[in-house]
């Protein structure tokens, strides 16, 4: 299984991407998989002054770009996107990282770090190696209050 996403997650252009961000010195170390999907795998990584992040990687292969191409093209900042699949998920990743600096001004959401080609870095939210759990997933006693 971990052979399978590593394969689908990590194709040329993806690795010489991480390399980049590694150059740049962006990002340092890259743990396990936090949660994957199937647009996406989600990595925790440290920078090199020692802060967790996550690694948002979307898939090349991710079979739902086409629904992708559509939302970028209603979105006038992202109208002149090239038909193949590589600029849309560039773009889609692109379109995230700009929505959630946005986003960060009306909720509570991970604070985008940085974004390159298909990677997405954004603040880690939890502690250790451990994620908080999403709002979705927590039981709350009196949701009225």
């Amino acid at each position: 299984e971990a052979r399978k996403v590593f394969q689908n997650v990590f194709d040329h252009e993806t690795s010489k991407a991480l390399m980049k961000l590694s150059e740049r010195e962006v990002v340092e170390k890259v743990y396990g998989v936090v949660e994957s999907g199937k647009e996406s795998v989600v990595f925790l990584a440290d920078t090199p002054e020692g802060e967790r992040v996550i690694l948002k990687i979307y898939m090349r292969r991710a079979g739902s770009f086409r629904e992708m191409k559509r939302y970028l093209r209603g979105d006038k900042r992202f109208r002149n996107v090239k038909d193949d699949r590589r600029s849309i998920i560039n773009k889609w990743c692109k379109k995230e990282y700009r929505n959630l600096k946005i986003a960060r001004d009306y909720v509570n959401c991970p604070k985008p770090v940085n974004v390159h080609e298909n990677i997405l870095i954004m603040e880690f939210i939890g502690e250790n190696f451990s994620p908080y759990p999403k709002m979705k997933d927590v039981e709350v006693e009196n949701p009225q209050e």
